[in-house]
């Protein structure tokens, strides 16, 4: 019995500790009037349709909305099929960095959601949450892409292109938009953005100063359907940049 009281207090006493920190650092922010603010957009993202075994992108904008320094202090993911390098973590009032999650679709398949949690001296919220989803390998009922994902392999000289094809396969007719745009070392151009039905047009996807080595990005397209349907398609490549 005794072992047990002080092993619930091992893990009792270092949350106590921390809700304590948390009440301190929360009154202190309001007696002085200066407290870092976190400000996350697109808190929920979905990919919508993706293959599978592709790695698949989105940039969530980080923005510090207090009036005194914030910090960000621990990103952390739930599984290692994603990954969340912030390209910032110390932002001044008014200041905003990107929060690049990237996720691995591997062997899933369906609905998958993923959530990561960012962690800060925000007095308010210290802890806030982002998710993510995607439907993976899952046959959609409108649009179908071939190929399903942009392979650049072995690139030595830019700029370059790859041609999707992209067919209409339901009874109505469909337009699309780019809802998130690849990476600023590619572009992206669509010959059509409406199809009829059983039609088809060409995406064209311009590569041009890509980082040296493997690269991976995507881009997010959106129907005007009543769901709103999306397809993420991945762009991958490596790049050997000439001597």
């Amino acid at each position: 019995m005794k072992k047990w009281l002080f092993g619930m207090a091992l893990l009792v006493v270092p949350l106590l500790i921390t809700a304590q920190e948390q009440k301190d650092s929360t009154q202190q922010a309001k007696q002085n009037g200066k407290a870092a603010r976190l400000e996350i957009s697109d808190k929920n993202w979905d990919f919508g349709f993706i293959p599978r075994g592709a790695k698949v992108t989105h940039n969530f904008l980080v923005k510090n909305i207090g009036n005194d320094t914030l910090k960000i202090t621990n990103v952390r993911k739930t599984c290692g099929c994603t990954t969340a390098p912030i390209h910032r973590d110390v932002l001044l009032p008014g200041d905003t960095t990107t929060l690049e999650v990237t996720f691995n679709s591997g062997s899933y398949q369906g609905p998958v959601s993923k959530v990561v949690y960012v962690e800060s001296n925000d007095p308010i919220q210290p802890f806030m949450d982002i998710g993510f989803s995607a439907t993976i390998a899952v046959p959609a009922n409108q649009l179908t892409f071939d190929p399903l994902m942009v392979n650049f392999d072995t690139v030595r000289a830019v700029p370059t292109k790859a041609i999707l094809k992209v067919t209409n396969m339901d009874s109505n007719s469909v337009s699309f938009s780019v809802l998130e745009a690849p990476a600023g070392f590619a572009d992206l151009k669509a010959k059509r953005k409406k199809l009829s039905a059983g039609k088809e047009t060409e995406l064209e996807v311009n590569l041009k100063n890509p980082p040296a080595g493997e690269f991976n990005t995507s881009f997010t397209l959106v129907c005007n359907d009543a769901k709103k349907t999306r397809y993420t398609i991945p762009i991958h490549g490596f790049y050997t940049q000439p001597k």
